[in-house]
Formats: structure tokens, C-alpha cells, sequence
């Protein structure tokens, strides 16, 4: 009878043992993942930042177009409008209200 007994300890403790495994692997691959969506935004914004800088540089030097730091800047002037682009896509916009 202790030998019965024995055995069912032995299995609750391996399977106390499982759901402590699988609890860790859950909360580390959420961990992990938070960290990886975390140093994806850091790093967009960091490109962002760098090509504000570029656009600013641009504007100070009167340069239309300037390609630094992989980054393609294009300045577009219109009559009460100025359009700020990086690589085609619009980055930033102003516009004169009168």
C-alpha cells in the first residue's frame, strides 16, 4: 500500500513540476516579445528623429533635395504650402493660414 502511495506523490510532483515549466516558458515569451515590439519602436522612432534632423539640415542649407545618412529628403515649395518628404512618403506638412 505505501508503494501506491509513493507513486501518486511522485506524479503529482511531476506534474506540479509541468505547470510550473509551462507557466515559466509563458511568462518568459511574453517578457521576450514585449522586448522585441519595444526595440521596433525605438528603433522607428530613432529613424524618424534622423530624418527630422536631415529635413532640418536641409532647410538651413536651402537645399531642396538631400540624400544623408540614408535618408532622401525632398522639400517641395508651393505658394502657401510646404511639404516635407522622406523616401515619397510625407513626413511633414505646413501650411500658411491667412
Amino acid at each position: 500500500m505505501e508503494n501506491i502511495k509513493k507513486q501518486s506523490v511522485s506524479a503529482y510532483l511531476l506534474l506540479e513540476g509541468l505547470i510550473s515549466l509551462a507557466l515559466l516558458s509563458i511568462i518568459v515569451t511574453i517578457v521576450l516579445s514585449a522586448l522585441t515590439k519595444s526595440n521596433h519602436e525605438e528603433m522607428c522612432l530613432k529613424n524618424q528623429i534622423e530624418a527630422y534632423n536631415v529635413a532640418q539640415m536641409a532647410i538651413q542649407s536651402g537645399q531642396d533635395h538631400l540624400n544623408l545618412n540614408g535618408e532622401d529628403i525632398l522639400i517641395i515649395h508651393s505658394e502657401n504650402k510646404i511639404i516635407i518628404k522622406n523616401k515619397g512618403e510625407e513626413i511633414l506638412s505646413f501650411e500658411e493660414k491667412n
